[in-house]
């Protein structure tokens, strides 16, 4: 029960990010650009930022190599999400649920 209040806790807190990152961005903020990347890099670094704590915080064990693991699948899952979704508010969403998915995956068989 404990993981599954983490989990949603987690969750909502990177929704809650990406809103406010998708809102610096619209109003073109220029502390979030890197050239004429439309702030994808830093919706990236969010995602894998949230990919690592998430994948170290809700394991049961080896929580520093989880995490690394998180690191690994939230790069594959950002990469993934942006091909499909471009910059816009769907990708730092469904790059998290991927990476949620692939966790719950993972730990289901043992992995």
């Amino acid at each position: 029960m404990i993981r599954k209040v983490t989990a949603l806790i987690l969750f909502l807190l990177m929704i809650f990010t990406s809103l406010y990152l998708k809102s610096q961005i619209d109003a073109f903020n220029m502390d979030f650009y890197s050239g004429k990347d439309n702030g994808a890099f830093v919706q990236l670094e969010s995602i894998l930022i949230f990919s690592f704590v998430f994948f170290a915080l809700i394991s049961r064990r080896n929580k520093i190599l989880y995490g690394f693991l998180g690191l690994i699948v939230g790069v594959i899952s950002s990469v993934i999400c942006y091909l499909i979704f471009g910059t816009e508010i769907l990708f730092p969403f469904s790059a998290s649920l991927l990476v949620i998915f692939i966790f719950y995956l993972l730990d289901k068989f043992h992995i």
